[in-house]
C-alpha cells in the first residue's frame, strides 16, 4: 500500500472553462440596488375586478424584491 501511495500524483484543480467570467469571481454583482430597475407592470385591462387588489400587492411584492 505505501509503495502505491508514493507512486500516485498529487491532484491539482483546474478552474473551469471561462471561470473568470463567473460573477462571484468578477465580483460584478449588485448587492443593494439595482442598476436599472423593472418598471412596474400595469393592471391588464382583462383582469377581474376581484384580483387587482392581489395584482397590485403581488406587484409590489416583486417591485421590492427585485
Amino acid at each position: 500500500i505505501e509503495r502505491r501511495q508514493k507512486g500516485l500524483f498529487p491532484v491539482k484543480p483546474k478552474p473551469p472553462k471561462d471561470f473568470n467570467k463567473y460573477l462571484m469571481n468578477r465580483c460584478t454583482y449588485t448587492l443593494q440596488n439595482t442598476v436599472n430597475p423593472e418598471p412596474q407592470v400595469d393592471i391588464p385591462h382583462t383582469m377581474p375586478s376581484q384580483m387587482v387588489n392581489d395584482f397590485l400587492a403581488h406587484e409590489k411584492e416583486r417591485y421590492v424584491i427585485y
